[in-house]
């Protein structure tokens, strides 16, 4: 009995087509593990906290070290960064993190992207960088249920936060500004975050002291052309007059 030949030209072309296939079916199996969103009870907002302004503020009057609960942050954060998103724009829709030690937060979003809401887990660090920002270093990432390589995970934050004056993605992690400049009158004072420690369920923070800018401020006033024109026309003596006065005492 005579056996027929395969060519190598029909195996490679066989395992191809198996390895097409094998693929195509890869990438589906992929893209419904991203499309499974169980996470809609995780970024809910729940309860509801809009007292983190009134809190800063307080405790930056000085300077001083003061504590910001998961309610107050997530309410800030979803007002700030959240929206809903029509369907052309990519961005954060709603988010809930839980704040632990280390590297232990968890953060729960439902995002929009290319016109599809997903759901999304990560781990993370947060904590205020030397530029008064947040910096967050997302790592064991989930889009629905599919686990998301850093290359991926960093392509897809870059594509998400495109063109976003607050969130800045720069591979795995995020810089989200945490400064601000308010004017009274003619005068700029800066408030700007200096910690940002987050313990399990609430976060350790401490601001500048706005009681220092302001005496920053005025001492520049002082020492100004106009600022030491006024207090001689008032006082009636000059700047440099009162320190070399105080010189002389010692």
């Amino acid at each position: 009995m005579t056996k027929k030949k395969i060519s190598v030209g029909k195996i490679i072309g066989i395992v191809l087509l198996l390895a097409i296939v094998g693929s195509i079916i890869f990438l589906l199996y992929c893209v419904s593990l991203a499309f499974q969103d169980n996470y809609s009870d995780k970024y809910a907002l729940g309860e509801k906290d809009d007292t983190l302004v009134e809190s800063t503020f307080k405790a930056a009057l000085f300077g001083s070290e003061f504590e910001l609960s998961d309610a107050q942050i997530n309410t800030a954060f979803n007002e700030a960064y959240c929206s809903e998103k029509t369907e052309n724009e990519n961005g954060l829709e709603k988010i809930h993190i839980y704040f632990h030690p280390n590297s232990n937060t968890e953060i729960y979003a439902k995002l929009r992207f290319s016109g599809y809401d997903f759901g999304f887990y990560s781990k993370a660090e947060i904590f205020a960088d030397d530029s008064s920002n947040f910096t967050v270093i997302l790592h064991d990432a989930k889009l629905g249920e599919l686990s998301l390589s850093d290359g991926l995970l960093s392509w897809a934050l870059g594509q998400i936060f495109n063109g976003s004056d607050l969130i800045t993605a720069n591979g795995t992690s995020l810089s989200i500004k945490a400064s601000t400049d308010f004017n009274i009158g003619d005068c700029t004072i800066n408030l700007s975050l200096k910690k940002f420690e987050p313990q399990d369920g609430f976060v350790s923070c401490q601001t500048n002291s706005l009681t220092d800018e302001a005496l920053r401020i005025i001492g520049e006033y002082c020492t100004s052309n106009e600022g030491r024109q006024k207090l001689k026309d008032i006082f009636g003596f000059d700047f440099d007059d009162v320190k070399k006065r105080i010189f002389d005492l010692f």
